[in-house]
């Protein structure tokens, strides 16, 4: 380290030689400090005084502090300027990888369904009773998760700043979030059973399915955010193993095959739970705090990491700031399986097992509006490589740009919308296209009716727009424009609930028709926010992250 009154006083450039070498000081310890009062600490570490800040023309060690905090940045550990700060974006190839990876657990879990059923959602396999309460479980913890959106934003933002304390904050209220909600659900469902008088087994059907699923996507809520998407592969890929294996070769132990169905669901939860389980340990344990350190730091150096007490946030704050993200999550499920729900109130069929239900499980439509699902899957694949990293772009962008120069920012936002929309648009047709000219053979095959193939065709084109409204969707949430997506998803999904009770009256196959005006409206309404927004993206971003 370079003595610290080595430089001559009549040198005229020894105010700015002593600055220089006090940033390298301070840099050989802390090439970038987060403030000017850390800057003065470290100075004070390094031997620095009051006197010495005079004699070398500053006013006191608080103002040779400020300028310190100034040059620190540009000198490494070797005392060289460090040419760039930029974050390394992964590869085309990675990213891809990634986008197989988040996929890859709706895809193989419709894979599942085709599997086991002789038609979709395992109709053929459990009674029609079991079924309905079992889906209406199913779609109760998909809301339960997309009520969970706005919270796991936080723990994001948190875990990004390697903020453990808060992180840890955050996730217990997050659970405790979670079962609130669940708690109110699962009491929802007994008080309309009592009233329409149906079973308590049926109840606890739907009940242990909305608990299952939703704990489910809510624990891997951490393990999305890291970014372990190797281990999403991983986990999904032994959890289905487990399930298929569970329900073939455990038929001698148990003959019954609902029961058997639902001993492989188990299984496969714990299958799954173990890897979320053991990332929620990393972050409540001692090794959260060394990892976020990392490195060898001196022993006078205390992290902020490593601070088990800091200032507690207020819970009702968080929890307004996220409550536009909750109110997305619910309706955006609301928009995608509405209209399957309608179908169910307006099936000819509530007669089950001499047990007369309010709405049945309504196979013939579940066929056709399922199998058009997976014209979803190739433009979410698509709309992660090209937004995923969009945050991190955008930041390298900001240091080789001047403040001058926001209207490059803008265009290539601008540019990336509309590759964007256009990648949404060609793979969605493309596959909507190759599964329109096989549909008969594999609704055939899925024992499907002639009206399951033709609400198939409507739910295909219908797809296509959903898919482009995801995309809107996503680059809104970029632009920070929540408020707008969730009006637009509280319209969709009263539409298609209204306009399908409407269009049941003449048929229950033409509630398909109230999801393609859902879409068409929604993909209309969010290109119009966008159009307002896009020529100011830029601006927008900047006021908000930088």
């Amino acid at each position: 380290m370079d003595s610290l009154e080595s430089v001559p006083a009549n040198d005229p450039n020894h105010e700015h030689m002593f600055l220089e070498r006090a940033a390298r000081s301070v840099a050989e310890v802390q090439p970038r400090t987060s403030s000017v009062a850390d800057t003065l600490v470290f100075l004070e570490v390094l031997g620095y005084t009051n006197r010495m800040a005079v004699v070398n023309g500053f006013q006191d060690l608080l103002d040779l502090a400020k300028r310190v905090h100034q040059f620190v940045g540009y000198y490494d550990k070797e005392n060289e300027p460090v040419n760039s700060y930029t974050v390394p974006i992964p590869s085309r190839k990675r990213r891809v990888v990634e986008g197989l990876s988040i996929a890859f657990p709706w895809v193989g879990s419709w894979g599942i369904l085709l599997i086991f059923g002789v038609s979709l959602w395992l109709s053929g396999l459990m009674p029609l009773d079991v079924t309905t309460a079992f889906m209406i479980g199913v779609f109760l913890g998909l809301v339960v998760a997309g009520d969970m959106l706005g919270m796991g934003r936080l723990f994001t933002y948190y875990d990004g700043q390697s903020n453990v304390s808060e992180t840890r904050r955050v996730l217990k209220r997050y659970y405790g979030n979670f079962l609130v909600t669940l708690a109110l659900t699962s009491t929802g469902l007994y008080a309309v059973s009592s009233l329409e008088r149906i079973p308590l087994s049926l109840v606890a059907i739907a009940i242990f399915s909305e608990a299952t699923l939703s704990l489910q996507l809510t624990s891997y809520m951490i393990i999305y955010s890291r970014k372990k998407l190797g281990l999403v592969l991983a986990s999904y890929s032994s959890a289905f193993i487990a399930l298929l294996s569970v329900y073939f070769f455990a038929a001698d132990f148990v003959p019954d095959p609902t029961m058997r169905y639902f001993y492989a669901l188990a299984s496969a939860l714990v299958v799954l739970l173990v890897p979320a389980a053991y990332c929620h340990y990393t972050i409540f344990s001692a090794r959260s705090i060394t990892s976020s350190i990392g490195g060898v730091k001196p022993s006078f150096f205390y992290d902020t990491a490593a601070i088990s007490t800091t200032l507690r946030s207020k819970s009702r704050v968080q929890l307004w700031e996220v409550l536009p993200y909750c109110i997305y999550g619910v309706f955006f499920y609301g928009m995608l399986f509405g209209d399957r729900v309608i179908s169910w109130v307006f099936n000819p069929v509530h007669l089950v097992d001499g047990l007369k239900l309010p709405m049945v499980f309504n196979p013939v439509y579940e066929i056709g509006v399922d199998l058009a699902l997976l014209v979803l899957f190739p433009a979410l694949i698509f709309q992660y490589i090209m937004m995923g990293h969009l945050h991190e772009e955008l930041y390298n962008m900001t240091l080789v740009r001047k403040a001058s120069e926001t209207n490059k920012v803008a265009q290539f936002l601008r540019t990336r919308y509309r590759n964007l929309l256009l990648a949404t648009i060609g793979v969605s047709v493309l596959i909507s296209v190759a599964m329109i000219s096989m549909a008969p053979q594999i609704v055939s095959a899925l024992r499907g009716s002639t009206a399951s193939v033709n609400i198939f065709y409507v739910a295909a084109v219908s797809d296509i727009l959903m898919a482009m409204f995801g995309g809107n969707a996503m680059f809104l949430i970029f632009i920070n424009k929540i408020r707008p997506l969730c009006v637009i998803a509280i319209i969709g999904t009263l539409f298609v609930m209204g306009v399908g009770a409407i269009l049941a009256q003449s048929g229950f196959q033409n509630i398909v028709f109230a999801y393609l005006g859902e879409t068409i409206l929604a993909v209309m309404l969010s290109s119009i926010v966008i159009r307002r927004n896009l020529a100011k993206s830029a601006s927008i971003h900047f006021a908000r992250y930088v």
